[in-house]
């Protein structure tokens, strides 16, 4: 139910045949009134400052009259109105329907909560193919507005409308349906029409009979586009700590000697400082060859490691090494994917079509019943925890699939044609591998927002097309995802065709925490420095402004969204605990912001402020990359090839210096000199040099400079320069 931003007052009245539900706050009145005449909400008119529409015109059940879907425009069906009862904030009505000798009782209620309005649908018989959502109509200029995340009817498949500075969003509520399917919107947008919702649709079980509908759907209108943001009901993740302090990666390969290269990898990573990550693998987790490990063993649902890779002792060494590096590190898991390869097959636990086929996964797959993968993930996730010693996870698929993709419609079995089984077994899943692991569990996105919180985060797929062009709209993100979990980059990768810093400004923009990158140590350095010192602020951490920059002042959400002031791609996002962070996603605009002494954000540029002197920024300057983090103990700066002051430091390369002064640690991501003042590093400094493999090759003392700079020249080879003792 969307949240309210101020106290709202509710009134519910009858005026002659109408009834009235009006909602008033601090931004205004919305007043739906609906006259009871077609047993549709082709009856509901709503009226929001100076927009009045009608809002769920076609919205009513499909009724099946001889295997036939009568639809509820359907002007032949007779509709008689057999009660209506207004009882507090609630209106109940019962219809008759009939269409020549057939005929059937359908309820339908209504209810004022906050500046929403609840419809409910019920037919205790089982007659009804679906419910219809309807679309806008009688607007004045009316548009769609498709929004980031909001995958609840599909990627794409649902959205807001506005028209005359009202914004109306409508949906099914999930925690309650009945529904098998839920569908996307119809292609329709002009200016007296827009459909904005989608359909819920009863398919039939293996037997050919329908559970009964029972559907409640939520209708917001509103003069604040952020009233009309559904809420998500979930317990937010309790893993904020780790998802704040440690980057995520995933990992997936072919190779038999995969896991020895990785943790070469990773073991010249810890000789850089890069030491707070939690590190997954794929499918090649389990089994070898083809893609990322699709090969002839199970990928799911086992505890045997790959045959290629030493099988179970291969992995352990892996797992246990990476462990000693200081590292989370897990598997992959999937309780969707059910492999007749695997030793736990039985056909019995296969989810069935309507028309009683097995219902198809990713090749050579099947789906596995709900209530069964449930039992798999209590049985596999400790077997694993207890032989290979893990501590992360990695559950694919669960946040990709919506919940209707995989139900079970056998006859005769416990929540069998509901998409909420589904949704219900998957929620109890994600939140049984975090207990399991004891870490935060990540899965794939796209259709995440249905469990967030039940998921500590996912890939950050918006579930829009062409997602690096899409208009920069932070708000159903950022106020009803992010206080959740953590979501990750925008994509499984740290980069999307845009490039790398646009990928990266569009996370930070988004609350996103960062993925770490399996690449050159200099670049997996600087982005875990320049993400990193931004997560551990962001995550979770509840937003009190979205600004949306139009070229001389900040507009809200709901104004911006009228201008089109979020589609120049300059925000400005203010956290509760003092971080302000403004992101410049243009693709041609600089934009000089009031960070440190004034910052000119180059596109795809961010800078960020906060307590205790904390800075960072990344842009271009003279045409190179420039990025530093100023951030308690820790300074990160990369010059970019040319020689830039930083104010306590300066450098062409990019360093990190870490720690109290006379005791804190340098280490060279490309070794270029030096230039510190003496209060960072510390008058007369002298370090033990080490390489890449973490041995010793040397000392170093820091210089005098005229000005009283400091200088360190890096030795070749040296990497990490540690305070002798």
């Amino acid at each position: 139910m969307p949240a309210p931003l101020s106290p709202v007052r509710v009134v519910v009245r009858r005026i002659d045949r109408s009834f009235v539900f009006a909602s008033s706050n601090a931004h205004g009145e919305v007043a739906y009134t609906y006259t009871p005449d077609t047993g549709t909400l082709d009856d509901l008119e709503v009226r929001c400052g100076r927009a009045r529409f009608r809002p769920a015109v076609g919205c009513g059940p499909v009724w099946l009259v001889d295997g036939q879907a009568v639809e509820p425009d359907r002007r032949d069906v007779r509709r008689a109105l057999l009660s209506a009862v207004l009882a507090g904030d609630t209106l109940r009505t019962r219809w008759r329907w009939s269409l020549g000798p057939r005929s059937v009782e359908v309820s339908l209620s209504l209810r004022a909560v906050g500046r929403s309005l609840a419809h409910s649908w019920s037919c205790s018989r089982p007659e009804m193919a679906g419910l219809r959502l309807g679309r806008a109509s009688g607007l004045t200029a009316g548009r769609y507005i498709p929004i980031p995340f909001y995958s609840f009817m599909g990627p794409g498949g649902a959205g807001a409308v506005a028209d005359g500075g009202a914004f109306a969003t409508h949906l099914p509520d999930w925690y309650a349906t009945n529904a098998s399917w839920f569908e996307g919107r119809a292609l329709l947008e002009t200016p007296a029409e827009v459909a904005y919702a989608g359909s819920v649709t009863y398919r039939p079980l293996t037997d050919g009979t329908r559970v009964p509908l029972n559907e409640r759907c939520v209708l917001t209108v509103s003069p604040r586009f952020e009233e009309a943001l559904p809420s998500i009901p979930n317990p937010p993740s309790p893993m904020t700590a780790l998802l704040r302090s440690h980057m995520y990666t995933h990992l997936g390969g072919t190779a038999p000697n995969r896991f020895e290269v990785w943790l070469a990898r990773f073991r010249e990573y810890k000789a850089y400082g890069i030491d707070n990550l939690i590190v997954t693998q794929h499918e090649d987790s389990w089994t070898e060859g083809a893609d990322v490990g699709q090969g002839p063993q199970e990928y799911t649902m086992t505890a045997e490691g790959p045959p290629d890779a030493g099988g179970d002792a291969g992995i352990r060494r892996y797992y246990t090494a990476m462990r000693a590096l200081g590292y989370r590190v897990g598997p992959y898991n999937n309780y969707c994917d059910y492999s007749p390869l695997g030793k736990s097959w039985d056909e019995a636990y296969v989810t069935r079509t309507p028309e009683n086929e097995w219902q198809r996964a990713w090749p050579p797959t099947f789906s596995i019943k709900p209530s069964k993968a449930v039992e798999m993930s209590a049985l596999y996730g400790p077997r694993q925890v207890a032989k290979f010693g893990v501590n992360a996870t990695y559950c694919d698929v669960h946040t990709a699939v919506a919940p209707w993709v995989y139900v079970d419609y056998q006859a005769g079995l416990p929540g069998a044609g509901k998409l909420r089984t589904t949704f219900e077994a998957y929620a109890r899943i994600l939140a049984m591998q975090r207990r399991t692991y004891g870490t935060p569990c990540f899965s794939e996105g796209s259709h995440h927002a249905f469990y967030a919180g039940l998921i500590d985060g996912s890939y950050g797929q918006m579930g829009l097309p062409d997602p690096p062009k899409q208009p920069l709209l932070l708000d159903f993100d950022l106020l009803r995802l992010h206080p959740q979990g953590a979501d990750l980059s925008m994509l499984p990768g740290e980069a999307w065709s845009a490039g790398l810093y646009h990928t990266m400004a569009t996370t930070i923009a988004y609350g996103h925490a960062g993925y770490f990158p399996v690449s050159d140590p200099a670049d997996s350095l600087r982005y875990y420095h320049l993400m990193g010192a931004l997560q551990r602020r962001m995550i979770q951490e509840p937003v009190v402004d979205i600004g949306y920059w139009d070229g001389s002042r900040f507009q809200q959400v709901s104004e911006a969204l009228i201008t089109g002031a979020n589609r120049r791609g300059t925000v400005r996002v203010r956290y509760r605990n003092g971080l302000t962070v403004w992101v410049n996603r243009s693709d041609a605009e600089n934009w000089e912001v009031p960070a440190g002494q004034g910052i000119v954000l180059t596109p795809s540029s961010w800078a960020a402020t906060g307590p205790d002197g904390f800075l960072t920024y990344c842009t271009e300057a003279e045409g190179r990359r420039i990025g530093f983090v100023r951030d308690g103990a820790l300074r990160f700066a990369d010059g970019g090839g040319k020689e830039r002051d930083f104010g306590e430091l300066a450098t062409a390369g990019m360093v990190v210096v870490r720690g109290a002064p006379g005791a804190a640690e340098v280490i060279f991501g490309t070794p270029r000199p030096l230039r510190a003042d003496a209060a960072l590093l510390g008058r007369g400094a002298s370090f033990t040099v080490h390489d890449a493999s973490g041995a010793q090759i040397g000392r170093a003392t820091v210089a005098s400079e005229p000005g009283g700079m400091l200088l360190l020249q890096p030795a070749p080879g040296g990497i990490r320069y540690r305070p002798a003792r």
